[in-house]
């Protein structure tokens, strides 16, 4: 009798419980892009994405409503020559980090729908091979946020 109401108590204390720690999703901060450099197309968002635990996964992609197309790139050095390739998925295992930052992997944004100013803030969303997408809100900085460098 005393489990049974051990029980009962915890299903009615489950709701007032944090989300995050009934989730598995992944955790999205520092989430930002630097001002838009005048007449422009294209620009580029960096963020930090924490992987908790769950089975593997992998970011795909993203979509937001500043460029008509995002997407995930590398900086790569080949012969010399610095250039920015397409990533392709980013494998996300259980208590891992992503970091993208300026110099490494980067959110790349094409055909943007308009300046990014010091300021503004703007929606991505982030997709995964096998879970529901993350919308996070990026803001405009015109110096890297803390810890990060430019």
């Amino acid at each position: 009798m005393k489990l049974a109401r051990r029980l009962a108590l915890a299903l009615l204390l489950l709701p007032l419980l944090p989300l995050p720690l009934l989730a598995d999703d992944p955790v999205v901060t520092r989430a930002w892009a630097p001002p838009s450099l005048a007449g422009a197309r294209n620009g580029v968002a960096y963020f930090t994405l924490a992987f908790p635990a769950g089975p593997p996964d992998a970011l795909i992609g993203a979509s937001t409503p500043v460029a008509g197309k995002a997407e995930l790139h590398r900086h790569e050095m080949k012969d010399g020559v610095m250039s920015m390739r397409p990533a392709g998925a980013l494998p996300l295992k259980p208590g891992e980090t992503l970091s993208l930052a300026p110099g490494g992997l980067h959110l790349m944004l094409m055909g943007m729908t308009r300046p990014l100013k010091p300021g503004d803030r703007f929606p991505i969303t982030l997709l995964f091979e096998h879970r529901p997408p993350v919308t996070v809100e990026a803001t405009v900085e015109a110096e890297a946020p803390a810890g990060r460098m430019r």
